[in-house]
């Protein structure tokens, strides 16, 4: 379709020349042009036109036939998806130019284009409306780009579910609709339990893969006002919104269930974890998303501190400000401490149950001389020196101090006994302390073999890789280890074969209560029977009385230790 409607036998050459070059500048752009009358009958078009029309499954022809533009061109508005009324009508009633940006027609197959569109008024020489040049530029390409730019800015590149970017922006809206409108909403902190010991038994691509599977499950599990995010690693993040404290609980416990019977299988083996959750309100009167988030992570802590795989409700206030606050006291205290030897050692023996032929053992224990000069007990500071990361330095200080003190025993020709130093997960995880260590025992000329490591069950399963090397390392030179409070986690006992331990110190709440509770009873034989199997020497803690410690003897227990045996004296 040309422009005009004279013949061109009618036109002079400048008329000619003038239309002709008007046509090639029109079909030279990228955007298209349609003209119309003023009812809308399409009279020109050009080339990009065209094709675009044909993209959208709408022809033009070249056969004068009568086509209406409000047919082939309906437009929808980008976030109703309703129809756009007409805007040549807008334009005659505002007797102006009207453009509108991002919306979209349909084309073949629902796909959608999106467009910038122009509808300017064409004009008489008496100012009267008589058509409109409407102007279409595509930006579906540039507009793909850009939600493709933003989606990967929003999401989690391994699970496809949203990152913690974005999650916080979602815990910021949610933090404002519950001050708009007064209402009560709920976020859960996930942690997965015993993630790391399949990462370092089956390696990361299958940790990658059971990411991507719980995620996919997990999402499954969620309603449309559930916001759900990996925050990092293995933790996750849920936004419960307009959720009850009742009806967050619920879903907590789908999800914890969910977790809890899934069996992950890789290569031969299947293997099980769980999860800990931390939840927190979100009212009108939350401070922040810093605090929301903090209060879940301390929530989800607690469950973790509480034996894992479970769910625990955050509803502190003042108070749990107040121990916070008292916690960063005592970890300057402790660090003062450290520097200035206020430290005391203390041991607490742990002798052979019948076979006399085994060594002794101590474990070594440790005070804190606080600013009044009384002993602080170690439950009232690990917590907080593990907590804010300097509980590598107290176990440095600890090994130092120990070597030198059996230094001097040596020297006295003290009975040798086996001396048995507790280290955290955090230790374990400095590959520097292996070091530390054989540097600390050639300076003291001290035996590797008077020394025994012990590492709680939880520490190994989360540090495994690490803790099987620092193991090997320090085996090589003659110590050895105990994994303690074993049974707390009740995990597989599978990864003990891949570690090189040489005792198996018993869970002491098995212990407590044996004499009252046969499953505990049975729990502490059949942990007995497996350290047996793979030839390591089992340990009982806690043991409070006779008929406990006879129990013990029946069932073979090599070691014992507790109250009823000896009580801690200062080294």
């Amino acid at each position: 379709m040309i422009l005009g409607t004279q013949d061109n036998a009618d036109r002079t050459d400048s008329s000619y020349d003038k239309n002709d070059q008007v046509l090639v500048a029109l079909n030279s752009i990228g955007d298209g042009v349609l003209l119309t009358d003023k009812k809308g009958v399409v009279i020109f078009f050009n080339k990009t036109a065209q094709s675009f029309l044909a993209a959208i499954g709408q022809s033009l022809n070249e056969n004068n036939a009568t086509i209406y533009i409000q047919d082939i061109l309906i437009f929808y508005h980008d976030e109703t998806r309703l129809p756009i009324s007409s805007l040549f009508e807008r334009g005659e009633k505002d007797n102006a130019p009207v453009k509108l940006y991002d919306i979209h027609v349909k084309g073949k197959h629902g796909y959608n284009h999106y467009l910038e569109v122009l509808v300017n008024p064409t004009r008489t020489s008496d100012n009267l409306i008589n058509g409109f040049v409407t102007v279409l530029k595509d930006i579906t390409h540039a507009r793909v780009m850009a939600e493709k730019l933003k989606w990967q800015a929003e999401h989690d590149p391994l699970t496809g579910i949203l990152n913690r970017r974005a999650f916080e922006d979602h815990l910021i809206k949610t933090l404002e609709l519950a001050v708009a409108e007064n209402s009560d909403h709920v976020m859960l902190y996930l942690d997965l339990d015993q993630f790391k010991l399949i990462n370092d038994i089956c390696g990361h691509i299958a940790g990658d893969e059971l990411l991507k599977i719980l995620s996919s499950k997990i999402t499954m599990l969620l309603n449309e006002n559930c916001i759900f995010a990996r925050l990092g690693g293995d933790e996750f993040g849920v936004i419960l919104k307009k959720h009850s404290l009742e009806e967050a609980d619920h879903i907590a416990n789908q999800i914890l269930n969910l977790i809890k019977l899934y069996e992950f299988r890789w290569g031969k083996k299947n293997y099980k974890l769980g999860v800990s959750i931390g939840m927190v309100p979100i009212y009108a009167s939350s401070i922040s998303i810093a605090h929301i988030m903090s209060m879940a992570d301390i929530a989800c802590y607690t469950a973790k501190d509480l034996g894992r795989n479970r769910i625990q409700i955050y509803v502190g206030g003042e108070q749990e400000y107040q121990t916070r606050h008292a916690e960063m006291q005592l970890v300057s205290q402790i660090k003062k401490a450290i520097q200035e030897n206020k430290f005391v050692l203390y041991v607490h023996d742990i002798i052979p149950a019948s076979n006399n032929k085994l060594k002794i053992h101590r474990e070594i224990l440790v005070r804190m001389i606080g600013d009044d000069e009384k002993l602080i007990f170690p439950t009232n500071f690990i917590g907080a020196a593990e907590r804010y990361n300097i509980i590598q330095d107290l176990d440095k200080w600890i090994i130092l101090n120990t070597f030198k003190t059996i230094s001097l025993r040596n020297k006295l020709n003290v009975d040798p006994v086996v001396y048995c130093i507790n280290l955290s997960g955090s230790s374990i995880n400095d590959t520097s302390l292996s070091i530390y260590i054989l540097e600390c025992l050639e300076k003291y000329k001290l035996r590797a073999n008077q020394f025994c490591f012990e590492i709680t069950e939880n520490a190994a399963i989360d540090n495994f890789s690490y803790a099987r090397e620092f193991m090997r390392e320090l085996k090589m030179s003659g110590f050895s280890f105990a994994l303690d409070d074993f049974g707390s986690g009740l995990s597989s006992f599978n990864y003990l074969k891949n570690l090189p331990v040489d005792f198996l110190k018993i869970d002491g709440n098995f212990i407590r209560n044996m004499d009252k509770d046969s499953i505990d009873f049975a729990m502490v034989e059949a942990i007995h029977h497996i350290g047996a199997t793979l030839n390591i020497k089992t340990i009982a803690e806690f043991v409070e009385n006779r008929d406990i410690l006879e129990m013990l003897r029946q069932i073979g227990v090599d070691y014992v230790q507790g109250y009823a045996i000896s009580e801690p004296q200062a080294l």
